[in-house]
Protein backbone atom coordinates (compact mmCIF):
# COMPACT_ATOMS: atom_id res chain seq x y z
CA UNK A 1 0.00 0.00 0.00
CA UNK A 2 1.35 3.64 -0.98
CA UNK A 3 0.09 6.97 -1.26
CA UNK A 4 0.04 10.33 0.89
CA UNK A 5 -2.26 8.84 3.55
CA UNK A 6 -0.31 5.90 4.12
CA UNK A 7 2.90 8.00 3.78
CA UNK A 8 1.50 10.55 6.79
CA UNK A 9 0.48 8.07 8.63
CA UNK A 10 3.46 6.07 8.93
CA UNK A 11 5.39 9.92 9.90
CA UNK A 12 2.36 10.33 12.39
CA UNK A 13 3.54 6.83 14.14
CA UNK A 14 7.25 8.08 13.93
CA UNK A 15 6.11 11.06 16.01
CA UNK A 16 4.65 9.00 18.21
CA UNK A 17 7.36 6.13 19.27
CA UNK A 18 9.46 9.98 19.91
CA UNK A 19 6.86 11.07 22.33
CA UNK A 20 6.12 8.02 24.19
CA UNK A 21 8.28 7.46 27.37
CA UNK A 22 9.47 3.84 28.54
CA UNK A 23 5.95 2.69 30.13
CA UNK A 24 3.57 4.62 28.21
CA UNK A 25 2.26 4.37 24.68
CA UNK A 26 1.11 7.38 22.73
CA UNK A 27 -1.52 8.21 19.88
CA UNK A 28 -1.09 10.45 18.00
CA UNK A 29 -3.97 12.14 15.18
CA UNK A 30 -3.84 14.72 12.65
CA UNK A 31 -6.20 17.40 12.45
CA UNK A 32 -7.78 16.14 9.33
CA UNK A 33 -8.58 12.84 11.58
CA UNK A 34 -9.23 14.84 14.81
CA UNK A 35 -12.09 17.09 12.59
CA UNK A 36 -13.64 13.73 10.89
CA UNK A 37 -14.14 12.38 14.32
CA UNK A 38 -16.32 14.82 15.66
CA UNK A 39 -17.15 16.77 18.74
CA UNK A 40 -15.97 13.99 21.08
CA UNK A 41 -12.42 13.82 19.42
CA UNK A 42 -12.22 18.05 20.05
CA UNK A 43 -11.25 16.97 23.78
CA UNK A 44 -7.40 15.39 22.37
CA UNK A 45 -4.80 18.11 23.08
CA UNK A 46 -2.34 19.39 20.74
CA UNK A 47 1.21 18.24 20.53
CA UNK A 48 1.59 21.47 18.27
CA UNK A 49 2.70 21.31 14.43
CA UNK A 50 5.10 18.97 13.15
CA UNK A 51 7.16 19.51 9.80
CA UNK A 52 6.95 15.60 8.48
CA UNK A 53 9.57 14.36 6.15
CA UNK A 54 8.01 14.49 2.67
CA UNK A 55 5.59 16.72 3.58
CA UNK A 56 6.13 21.07 2.48
CA UNK A 57 3.75 22.06 5.78
CA UNK A 58 3.55 21.10 9.05
CA UNK A 59 1.03 19.05 10.73
CA UNK A 60 -0.84 19.82 13.51
CA UNK A 61 -0.94 16.80 15.98
CA UNK A 62 -3.22 16.29 18.75
CA UNK A 63 -2.55 13.48 21.59
CA UNK A 64 -5.69 10.72 21.52
CA UNK A 65 -6.93 10.63 24.90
Amino acid sequence: IVGDTVNTATRILGEAKEAADSADAVVLASSETIRAAGQEARRCPSVGARQLRGRMEAIELFRVV
